[in-house]
C-alpha cells in the first residue's frame, strides 16, 4: 500500500494532491482514491483502513483449505524430514514425521516431531496451539483447525510416495513405527 503525493509535474495531468493505492487479497482487488493535499489526514486514514482490511483477508486466507492434503492451513503442514548421516564408511538415514509451523514474517519454522516426545495426536494438538498463538487465532478458529486433523495415511501414502519419487529409500515399516510410538502417557494414580 502506498500514499503517493503529486506536485504539479509529477502526474500526467498535472494533478496536485495525494493518491492512495493498494491491491487486497489474492484476487487482486485493486483500490485507489484521490485526495487534495489539504486532506492528507483523510488519505492516511484510508491507507490505514485498507491495511487493516488486507490483514483481515490474509488471516482468512491462512485458514482456508490448501491445495495438497498435507497442507492443513497456510503455514501448518505435515512433513517427513529425512537426514543422512555418515559415520565412518557407512551412511545412515534417519526419518522423522513432523508437523511443521511456519513462523510469521518469514522467521523460520518450528517442528513438532511424532514418535519421540509426542504421539501423533499430541504433536498435532501442540502444533495447532502454537500455530493459533503465533497468528493470533481465537478458540473458534482453533477448533476449526483441530477438526482438520489429518489421518496417518497422509504420512504413509502421500508424503511417503513423494519421497520415493524424489529418490529416497525409506522403509514403510519404520515410518509406521514412528507414527504409532511416542508420547508421554497420562498415568492415573
Amino acid at each position: 500500500m502506498t500514499v503517493l503525493i503529486y506536485y504539479g509535474n509529477d502526474h500526467p495531468s498535472n494533478y496536485v494532491g495525494c493518491r492512495v493505492v493498494t491491491t487486497i487479497g489474492a484476487s487482486g482487488d485493486y483500490k485507489q482514491e484521490y485526495f487534495a493535499l489539504s486532506q492528507y489526514a483523510k488519505a492516511k486514514a484510508k491507507d490505514d483502513e485498507w491495511r487493516a482490511l488486507a490483514a483481515q483477508v490474509k488471516k482468512e486466507r491462512r485458514l482456508q483449505k490448501q491445495k495438497k492434503r498435507w497442507q492443513i492451513a497456510g503455514g501448518l503442514n505435515a512433513s517427513i524430514l529425512v537426514r543422512n548421516e555418515r559415520k565412518g564408511s557407512h551412511t545412515y538415514q534417519y526419518i522423522v514425521p513432523v508437523f511443521l509451523v511456519r513462523l510469521p514474517a518469514s522467521k523460520g519454522v518450528k517442528l513438532f516431531p511424532i514418535g519421540g516426545k509426542f504421539s501423533f495426536d499430541q504433536a498435532f494438538t501442540v502444533a495447532v496451539d502454537f500455530f493459533c498463538q503465533s497468528y493470533q487465532f481465537d478458540d473458534e478458529q482453533r477448533l476449526l483447525l483441530i477438526g482438520r486433523k489429518p489421518s496417518k495415511d497422509i504420512f504413509t501414502c502421500d508424503l511417503y510416495r513423494e519421497l520415493i519419487k524424489n529418490g529416497h529409500r525409506i522403509e514403510l515399516a519404520s515410518l509406521n513405527e514412528k507414527l504409532t510410538s511416542g508420547g508421554i502417557e497420562d498415568k492415573a494414580d
